[in-house]
């Protein structure tokens, strides 16, 4: 079955608490078109989509009261508005899947979920978790979510962002940037980002983390072209408890101490990477250290410079060229 509301003067209102159930596990199909701006404005019961239902929003708008389950069924937005009330909530779950080709902001204190192997969350444009307020973004369970444009959480003053990246498979990847406590030029909101128990997030360009931000690596996986700390920002890391592959680290200081696996000069970016530890700095590695891993990596120690490193260092690891000065 299909429901389909296509022009400004057509709207179409569920009351109280109604629910909407599109699709099924099987043998039929549930669709809900929104194109021209039409209206659809649902009840404060859930909206499930199943795997054989999909919305479509193309030039109208779907205003959702209650909670948008997309249980393995699909929603694409290619133009148009997807509004949640205040405390929304969204779940991609059992292999749903999210195209959203325009910005979206998860704000007035919404949550989205992305979690299960098979379940992703595609956006086009940029991606606010907390723009004015706060907001949540889960992504767990091997669930992946991707951004072809820069990823702000915590974008301005007022907003509480937070990114949880948790599981084994669970990927989180951006062929842009990532700004997290700010926009790209300046600390703003506050923002709170982990990345833990095997998840993995992939940054093309630059990871970087204002005084604004708490960004945690707890046995996850983080791998950026340049991770970038703002002065009084921190970059947590304990225990020996995860990987960071990098080309650049700017701003941790004259004096680096990551608890974590460091890898300098990564396939990230392209060209691989370099560091130079010079007079009166130092750089103390808890954890593995490898100086060229899929690209060419190059560490300088000059001047005096002091680097220390707690298990196995790994100079041109994978074939690739590596250099110590």
């Amino acid at each position: 079955g299909t429901i389909s509301v296509e022009d400004p003067n057509s709207v179409l209102t569920q009351t109280g608490s109604s629910k909407l159930t599109l699709g099924a596990a099987a043998n039929s199909t549930g669709l809900l078109q929104l194109t021209g701006g039409g209206t659809f404005t649902t009840g404060t019961g859930t909206v499930t989509v199943n795997p054989t239902g999909r919305i479509e929003i193309d030039g109208g708008t779907l205003n959702c009261n209650g909670l948008l389950d997309i249980d393995g069924g699909q929603l694409e937005q290619i133009s148009g508005s997807l509004n949640m009330p205040t405390g929304g909530q969204i779940t991609v779950q059992n292999g749903g899947d999210v195209i959203y080709d325009d910005t979206y902001r998860i704000d007035d204190d919404n949550t989205v979920t992305v979690t299960d192997s098979g379940s992703t969350w595609h956006s086009d444009s940029h991606l606010y978790v907390g723009y004015d307020s706060a907001g949540t973004l889960n992504l767990t369970g091997g669930a992946d979510l991707t951004a072809d444009v820069n990823v702000f959480v915590g974008r301005n003053v007022g907003a509480d962002g937070t990114v949880l990246v948790d599981g084994a498979n669970t990927n989180f990847s951006t062929t842009n940037s990532v700004y997290v406590g700010g926009s790209t030029s300046s600390a703003q909101g506050n923002a709170t980002f982990t990345v833990s128990n095997s998840s993995r997030l992939d940054v093309a360009n630059r990871l970087k983390i204002y005084d604004t931000a708490n960004f945690t690596l707890d046995w996850g996986n983080v791998n950026a072209n340049i991770v970038e700390l703002a002065p009084g920002a921190s970059f947590n890391a304990t225990d020996r408890s995860g990987l960071l592959f990098t080309n650049t680290l700017v701003g941790f200081g004259d004096n680096i101490d990551l608890d974590c696996l460091l890898y300098i000069g990564t396939n990230v970016g392209g060209t691989g990477g370099s560091h130079t530890v010079g007079a009166g700095q130092s750089l103390d590695i808890e954890d593995y250290c490898t100086i060229g891993y899929n690209a060419a990596g190059i560490l300088t120690i000059s001047d005096g410079g002091d680097v220390s490193n707690g298990a196995v260092s790994y100079i041109g690891a994978d074939d690739e060229a590596a250099m110590l000065g």
